[in-house]
């Protein structure tokens, strides 16, 4: 906690002296624009991994862990998966949590030669 919070006063203060040097728009156009755009991505690919029309909602006692883990969806977003470090196994990832179940494009060239 006191280092979150230490963490977290530094940030700000660097944040603060940016502005105070260079002015709003610097940290608006640097700072808040490209953050923004990071939470609408990342709010929308797992808004994707967690709905598909065919997949139910479970809510009170007619969920539990497993049937919420069972019920995301792998996707597939093609010329981009590297950006997502190639989730396709997003539903393993919800059932094995502590378990890394992305495996880079050049491990699995170096395992599997074909």
């Amino acid at each position: 906690m006191l280092t979150s919070t230490a963490l977290l006063v530094v940030m700000l203060g660097f944040l603060g002296g940016l502005t105070y040097v260079f002015g709003w728009l610097f940290l608006v156009k640097y700072y808040v624009g490209p953050y923004v755009v990071f939470v609408i991505w990342l709010d929308l690919v797992t808004f994707l991994h967690h709905t598909e029309a065919d997949i139910p909602w479970y809510r009170g006692e007619d969920w539990y862990f497993l049937k919420g883990a069972l019920s995301t969806i792998d996707r597939d977003y093609g010329f981009i998966n590297a950006i997502h470090h190639d989730i396709g196994t997003h539903v393993a990832h919800h059932i094995f949590s502590i378990c890394r179940t992305t495996i880079s494009r050049r491990q699995q060239r170096r395992s599997n030669p074909s």
